[in-house]
C-alpha cells in the first residue's frame, strides 16, 4: 500500500509540475528568485532597469557597449530573461546621469541603493 501511495504522489507531483511549467508559473518564480538574488547581491549604487521597450533596445545596446562592456547578445539575453536588470558598481552621480539618459530613451529606470 505504501509503495502505491508513493507512486501516486510522484505522478501527482509530476502532473502539477508540468501544469506549472506550461502555464509559466515556474518560469515566473525563477524570475522572481533571480531578481531577489540580484537585489541582495548589490552592495553599491546601481541602475535598475525596470522596463525596456522594443524601441529602446538599440539605444540600450549602445549604452551597454560603452558602460558595461557587454555584447549585443548579452544585452538581449538579459532583457529577455528578466524585467529587472542591475548595473552596479557606479557612483551615485554616475547612476543618476545614466538613469536620466535611460529615461530619455523610454527605459523605465531608477537608482537602487
Amino acid at each position: 500500500m505504501g509503495l502505491l501511495k508513493m507512486f501516486g504522489n510522484h505522478i501527482k507531483q509530476q502532473t502539477l509540475q508540468q501544469l506549472a511549467d506550461s502555464s509559466g508559473i515556474a518560469r515566473d518564480m525563477i524570475k522572481i528568485n533571480d531578481i531577489k538574488k540580484r537585489k541582495s547581491a548589490q552592495h553599491q549604487y546601481g541602475v535598475r532597469l525596470e522596463y525596456v521597450p522594443d524601441t529602446a533596445e538599440e539605444a540600450l545596446i549602445n549604452l551597454s557597449h560603452e558602460l558595461l562592456n557587454m555584447s549585443e547578445e548579452e544585452v538581449f539575453q538579459l532583457v529577455a530573461t528578466t524585467p529587472v536588470i542591475y548595473a552596479s558598481g557606479l557612483s551615485l552621480t554616475e547612476s543618476k546621469e545614466i538613469v536620466k539618459y535611460l529615461k530619455n530613451i523610454d527605459v523605465k529606470a531608477s537608482v537602487a541603493g
